[in-house]
């Protein structure tokens, strides 16, 4: 039997082709322990099982699965929350104008109740920005509304959009993969079937 602080690819490389015997290895040397690198060696080590068991085309698709999944969870969140931070880039700099400017100290103190709405400018400095964006955020905002908690705001919005692409993403894609898999097996099951059964017919009688 191998030894246990022996487990990596040269180790399972002579047993994980007998997948009885790397479970009973697993079972009998590393699952009782408690250690945490103990536990880091029992996954790896059921790891190789099933992996070891995977023909051609699920290590194909289980390739194409680890790869979407990295897209779905990292690439595709960052992409589509980076181009929302982009768009609102221009909307950051007009307010920035309104807080530096002394006129608009009532639109950051007052109830927004209390307040008209300035004229817009573009490029900031009418108090617009700051007024709008108390509209659509008054639930958030705890007066006096400062530059530093828009900036909180803001960035609590962009991890907002962060996770919510990426656990649409990452359960869509899953799904799919799911679907996949499933298609092959039940495939699979058929064509055995009529190898099956042409198997039988060929048989002496």
């Amino acid at each position: 039997m191998v030894a246990c602080k022996e487990i990596g690819p040269r180790c399972f490389s002579k047993v994980v082709h007998q997948s009885s015997l790397v479970f009973r290895f697993c079972k009998r040397f590393l699952w009782p322990s408690s250690s945490k690198r103990n536990i880091y060696r029992s996954i790896s080590c059921w790891g190789a099982v099933v992996l070891s068991k995977l023909n051609g085309w699920q290590r194909i698709w289980f390739v194409l699965t680890a790869l979407g999944t990295v897209f779905f969870i990292v690439i595709y969140p960052l992409k589509i929350s980076g181009e929302a931070r982009s768009s609102s880039f221009s909307y950051r700099m007009s307010i920035n104008s309104d807080f530096s400017n002394p006129s608009c100290t009532s639109y950051t103190n007052d109830p927004l109740n209390k307040l008209v709405e300035p004229p817009f400018r573009e490029n900031g400095g009418s108090c617009w920005h700051i007024f709008t964006y108390r509209r659509y955020h008054e639930k958030d905002i705890i007066l006096p509304f400062t530059k530093i908690q828009y900036d909180k705001l803001e960035d609590a919005e962009w991890w907002k959009t962060f996770f919510t692409v990426m656990a649409i993403g990452a359960v869509s894609f899953w799904a799919f993969s799911a679907l996949i898999y499933g298609s092959g097996k039940i495939v699979g099951w058929i064509i055995a079937g009529f190898q099956k059964s042409k198997t039988a017919t060929e048989l002496p009688r």
